[in-house]
């Protein structure tokens, strides 16, 4: 099994990738990006895309720069996935939430992106707007 899951939400359009303790930018972004393409292609309408990287810790300098890269400059970049309605992330990680404010520059695509401390937020959040 790997370590992350996605999970689409019954009768809401919100999708739900979590990124548990073991998962590993080196070793897990590529097919977890994968996974995501496939599963944003399949959606019928725009989703609230939801990273929950509650549980990710020890992160470098260079796992945030390469990650922000995959996720935001290549063509397959999932962050600009055109189901995607808003992207909001759960993060308490002073240096993710660094890389995500660094996401918004025109660098990395002019990222529009909401950051919560909770999972709870971030659904109270998409629902509110749905």
């Amino acid at each position: 099994m790997p370590p992350y899951d996605y999970k689409k939400l019954p009768g809401e359009p919100i999708l739900i990738f979590t990124a548990y303790e073991t998962y590993k930018i080196g070793t897990h972004l590529e097919p977890s990006m994968a996974e995501a393409r496939q599963r944003l292609d399949a959606q019928l309408e725009k989703v609230y895309y939801i990273n929950d990287l509650s549980r990710q810790t020890g992160l470098s300098v260079e796992d945030l720069i390469n990650a922000a890269h995959s996720l935001t400059r290549v063509d397959s970049a999932p962050y600009h996935h055109p189901m995607i309605r808003r992207l909001l992330v759960v993060t308490t990680n002073s240096m993710l939430r660094l890389g995500y404010k660094g996401a918004s520059s025109e660098m990395f695509g002019s990222l529009q992106v909401e950051l919560f401390d909770t999972l709870e937020e971030a659904l109270a959040y998409a629902r509110a707007n749905i």
